[in-house]
């Protein structure tokens, strides 16, 4: 919440409570014994500054107090504005002794400086003057105090009394304060804003109490402080002349802190005092006074003010790497806030940055200030007691990036952002519109099983995962992004393996672990999507929790995922997102909808990474969209554009074999066979998905798909005007088409023309995920009779986790998918991997010769897509010679070919023992090693026609992926949700903006505030 309260400035704030309105946050009683406190004499301070709004509140609550400091004095650094009237009235009502002008220019420092120089002239005789005077005991004079207020105060009668009560108890004390807190309306609970401040090494406050918490008793004990703010701060007045008073090179913030620094040094005691409560409006940090220095930034004003009582406390080369180390922090958060969508506040961290910079003077007068105060013995070692480690910027950082990451999975799940409060409130019992709990969904139950059995089975078997659709994964960083900057073609690969590039870095470039992550757990990723999509879609918890669960099932049904189908998986996480990016880019306003035409951008982006066709549709409906709404021309120029823009660099591979555009990932890894319509309309597709080496079962995809088939039509005409129904069939008779188009034809794709079929499954689950949401949607209040609702619940659930459960256990154990180790001999892989030799590796074991040439760590993720660098007529060659080999044997010429094409070794598998012994017989090569039915031999001949190596990615590609890297992250940026948590010091309200809600911020570990 913002230092100006929720109110409207003329409203009456609160007294503050006596007690916690929780029940839960009472504490036991303090001594309330009575403590004399006539032998303390108190000088009150009260600096104004165009404080005619909320001055009457103030001087009505110290008219007030009870006791009354002896003597008040008012500064007013703004003579002559509209609250001259209302000071000189106080003077004529006796609430004030005395009125003194100060000047504009005056920081708070100055002022209180003024009125003290004014009080002394008019009150020569000490401690025993004023209108409060008692006369001194026979222990000794009285003590004098100072006593600083703010003129945004709202005092608690007895607020005086209790600091001197403590100051009397614990009587070395010389700085005490009170506990600052939150204006609030009648009827609301006791809000805390801060009670003693420390500083942490970048400079921010670290409070003991998190603003707007509200006050249970977490702050009833008086601790021991570094400092405390200047509003209601109480000073004993030998220690006040001994330090010198506040320092005027700090004239708005950090001045209480930097007191409490000097005093702490000096081996004064400085302490809080839980039980004096003082209202603090705190306008200054809410930018409120018009005239004022910080009127326009306060933020940046306490960041870099802050920042220099850090770098005082420094001299020589400690001081320069301080100053390094604060400018470095700046711009660090500038960074953060910036990808954090939140531009105001990555200013004001390079304003503050700005500012310090320049205030070289006043950072040497204030070291020499804090040079030149007394210290004590052990002064050094306390303050460094009172200081947060030196890693408490770092946890806070953490805290904050986990919270960030908590908003993003709250938004991604539809999780609302329920407090503590609303739920124990009266409004959230008996509540029927919550989810209920997940375990008792069966279909989510399934889920879990399926996630959780494939991660724990896949990630556990040693090996790499591959299937009949998916090489494995490279397992460093540099065979991972060289295959998409140097696949061997000139140019960059498809942008996909970029994407796998990009997300396989955090692991270290391990594209193997990536990959059991995103097919193994891929249905969770896919769960969280759908949930999210379909809480968009406004369809009830129940029917979210069954359809997220459906969804995320549907790869497996269909087979793709036990084929590593990349373009599946990632279709079935990019999807529901691009359904919640639509959403927000059609019914958002201003910066949202901005941020919706960036999710679909971003979302286009992968889905079109992985099946490029999908840009034609999306840009037919971009444009019918732009045709309707002039409004949103330029986002749908945005949603389509950047993904144009992104994939640009593929273009030259698409033009140059349009088929690609048709296929998905690594088109010839998919299955040949020719589907039927349909079979296709019942969910079954061509390839291996069960143990038997076939697909998915008719009876088992075709009684699911069937089942949604009947739903969605009892949904269309339950609901047959409804917006989302239509488009959902839209959506799903469009997939259904272009499944059934794309399996028909055959295609060319590169790097050398081969002829494939392309894979329907993505489309196939576009059209089920559209029959999913039309069903959900349309039969939205169905309400069933209770004995049928159970028996369908019943029959669902053992249906789901008997049949569902043992065939994915049976099925993960048998089925395609699997943790494979290599077939390679390990010399062979070394010598690979450290030179550039070839292995040609042919395998008879299938009946027809297949052969490959291998090189680097091997055949690895993306290599199909980017072939073996061989033209068309080499390969021939190539496969003219292995078909030769294995029939009759070859010659001396054969071999020193096989030798210039840099083949170092031949692998052999399946073979029988006619077919080794004609390969034996050629000249050239060296039998070697044999095991398990293979056969190596050792290439000898003349030296390569050229290097087979890899050349390294050209200059051009690199730059052109750097630029894409860049774009992509701009698009994640503002595809992103801003930041919802207050991250700054404390929320700053600007002029003219609303206030947040008071208790929303981080955890009470949180740096920064007044």
């Amino acid at each position: 919440m913002s230092e100006a309260f929720e109110q409207d400035d003329t409203s009456p704030v609160q007294e503050p409570q006596t007690e916690p309105a929780a029940a839960w946050a009472q504490h036991d009683d303090v001594d309330d014994a009575p403590v004399d406190t006539t032998g303390e004499h108190v000088i009150a301070v009260l600096v104004c500054h165009d404080s005619v709004t909320w001055l009457p509140s103030a001087l009505g609550s110290l008219a007030r107090l009870d006791p009354a400091p002896d003597l008040l004095v008012v500064v007013d650094n703004t003579p002559g504005d509209a609250s001259q009237e209302a000071l000189q009235q106080a003077v004529r009502d006796g609430v004030v002794d005395l009125l003194v002008d100060g000047e504009r220019g005056f920081g708070f420092a100055e002022a209180v400086a003024a009125g003290l120089r004014a009080a002394d002239e008019a009150a020569p005789t000490g401690a025993d003057a004023g209108r409060h005077a008692a006369p001194a005991t026979g222990e000794g004079p009285r003590r004098r105090w100072v006593w600083l207020l703010h003129d945004d105060v709202v005092a608690q009668p007895d607020v005086l009394g209790q600091l001197l009560r403590h100051v009397v108890v614990e009587d070395d004390l010389a700085l005490t304060g009170p506990t600052l807190l939150v204006p609030s309306r009648a009827n609301q609970p006791r809000r805390l804003w801060e009670s003693g401040v420390s500083v942490s090494g970048t400079g921010r406050e670290v409070a003991l109490a998190e603003p707007g918490e509200v006050d249970q008793g977490q702050l009833d004990r008086s601790e021991r402080v570094l400092g405390l703010s200047t509003c209601g701060l109480l000073v004993r007045r030998d220690a006040w002349d001994a330090l010198g008073g506040l320092a005027p090179e700090l004239p708005v913030f950090r001045d209480g802190v930097e007191l409490g620094w000097r005093a702490t040094r000096a081996g004064y005691r400085v302490a809080t005092t839980p039980s004096a409560l003082l209202v603090h409006r705190r306008v200054g940090r809410a930018g409120l006074r018009a005239s004022s220095a910080t009127s326009e930034h306060p933020a940046a004003v306490d960041r870099s003010l802050g920042m220099t009582l850090v770098a005082s406390r420094r001299s020589g080369v400690a001081a320069a790497l301080t100053g390094i180390r604060l400018v470095w922090g700046c711009l660090l958060r500038m960074v953060g806030f910036v990808l954090g969508k939140a531009p105001d506040r990555a200013a004001d961290e390079w304003r503050a940055a700005r500012r310090y910079l320049g205030d070289r003077d006043r950072r040497a007068r204030l070291r020499r200030r804090a040079a030149e105060a007394p210290v004590a013995d052990t002064g050094e070692q306390l303050v460094d007691r009172l200081r947060p480690p030196w890693w408490h910027s770092l946890r806070v950082g953490a805290e904050w990036t986990a919270a960030a990451v908590s908003d993003r999975v709250r938004e991604l799940t539809g999780r609302p952002d329920t407090s503590l409060d609303e739920l124990t409130g009266d409004d959230f019992a008996g509540r029927e519109d919550v989810d209920p709990p997940w375990w008792r969904t069966p279909l989510l139950v399934l889920v879990v099983v399926v996630a959780v059995g494939g991660l724990f089975g896949r990630w556990i078997a040693p090996g790499l995962l591959t299937s009949t659709q998916l090489l494995p994964g490279a397992s460093t960083f540099t065979g991972t992004w060289s295959r998409y900057l140097d696949p061997g073609t000139g140019w960059l690969a498809a942008p996909w393996q970029g994407l796998l590039a990009l997300l396989a870095t955090p692991l270290g470039g391990r594209t193997d672990w990536l990959l059991v992550v995103l097919v193994a757990g891929g249905v969770l990723l896919a769960l969280a999507a759908a949930r999210s999509a379909l809480r968009t879609l406004g369809l009830s918890p129940a029917a979210v929790l069954w359809g997220s669960a459906a969804w995320a099932l549907l790869p497996t049904l269909v087979g793709a995922q036990q084929r590593g189908s990349l373009l599946v998986v990632g279709w079935a996480v990019a999807l529901p997102l691009l359904v919640v990016a639509v959403h927000r880019l059609l019914r958002g306003r201003g910066l949202e909808a901005t941020r919706g035409a960036f999710g679909v951008a971003l979302a286009l982006t992968v889905l079109a990474a992985l099946a490029p066709l999908v840009l034609l549709p999306a840009a037919v409906l971009a444009l019918l969209v732009a045709l309707r709404r002039a409004d949103l021309r330029l986002r749908v120029l945005v949603s389509v554009g950047v993904p144009l823009l992104l994939l640009a660099p593929w273009a030259p591979t698409l033009l140059a074999r349009p088929g690609r555009w048709l296929t998905g990932p690594e088109p010839v890894l998919a299955d040949q066979a020719a589907p039927t319509w349909w079979r296709m309309l019942l969910g079954q597709t061509p390839g291996a998905a069960w143990f038997d080496g076939g697909p998915v079962p008719l009876w088992l995809c075709g009684s699911v798909v069937g089942l949604l088939w009947l739903l969605a039509l009892l949904g269309l005409a339950r609901r047959p005007a409804d917006v989302v129904v239509r488009a959902s069939w839209v959506a799903a008779v469009g997939g259904f088409l272009l499944a059934v188009l794309v399996s028909r034809l055959v295609v060319a794709v590169p790097p050398a023309g081969d002829l494939v079929r392309p894979e329907p499954s993505g489309w196939l689950l576009l059209a089920l995920g559209g029959l999913l949401v039309a069903a959900g949607r349309g039969l939205a209040g169905v309400a069933l009779p209770g004995t049928a609702r159970r028996l369908v619940s019943v029959v669902a659930a053992l249906a789901l986790l008997v049949v569902g459960t043992a065939w994915w256990a049976f099925d993960g154990a048998t089925g395609p998918a699997e943790r494979r180790q290599t077939a390679l001999p390990a010399f062979i892989e070394v010598a690979m991997a450290e030179t550039p030799v070839r292995t040609l590796a042919v395998d008879l074991g299938t009946g027809e010769p297949r052969w490959n040439l291998l090189s680097g760590d091997g055949p690895r993720t993306g290599d199909a897509e980017t072939g073996d660098g061989l033209d068309p007529a080499t390969r021939d060659e190539v496969a003219a010679a292995v078909a030769r080999l294995v029939t009759t044997g070859g010659d001396q010429a054969l071999a020193d070919r096989l030798s210039r094409l840099g083949v170092g070794y031949l692998w052999v598998r399946g073979a029988d023992p006619a077919t080794l012994t004609a390969v034996g017989t050629t000249p050239g090569l060296q039998v070697g090693s044999s095991n398990e039915g293979t056969q190596v031999w050792t290439v000898t001949g003349t030296a390569p026609d050229r290097a087979t190596g890899s050349q390294g990615p050209g200059g051009a590609a690199v730059a052109v992926a750097v630029l894409q890297l860049l774009g992509l992250l701009v698009v994640v940026v503002m595809a992103a949700p801003a930041l919802s948590r207050e991250v700054d010091e404390e929320p700053v309200a600007r002029r003219g903006h609303t206030p947040a809600a008071p208790g929303r911020g981080r955890p009470a570990a949180q740096e920064g505030r007044r």
